[in-house]
């Protein structure tokens, strides 16, 4: 899900029950294998715990580089534009409805 306006927004994305598809088996293992699941189990819980820290950095990174390159597209000449967010406006505007400010 991405929320916010074009130059400050969130993205939400859910990446999964990672730490309850591994810790719930884990127990299980470790209650038969006196605790060598649970080490195994830890292992993976940090494993997967930095590989979607990692993602989210990179994706991060990618979505501000996208950013920092994007800008807003060409509005012919007859429109008008917002005179601060620079996007198109209705003819009759008083606001405009990217950014809300006052025209």
């Amino acid at each position: 899900m991405i929320t916010g306006s074009s130059n400050n927004y969130d993205l939400t994305f859910r990446t999964g029950a990672w730490g309850r598809d591994i810790a719930i088996p884990a127990l299980l293992a470790s209650a038969v294998s006196f605790g060598a699941g649970a080490i195994v189990a830890g292992a993976e819980v940090y494993r997967a715990h930095k590989f979607e820290k990692n993602f989210w950095e990179w994706l991060n990174q990618k979505i501000k580089s996208l950013n920092a390159t994007m800008r807003a597209s060409p509005v012919p000449s007859n429109e008008r534009v917002c005179n601060k967010c620079n996007l198109p406006l209705q003819s009759e505007a008083k606001f405009c409805m990217h950014c809300g400010s006052q025209q």
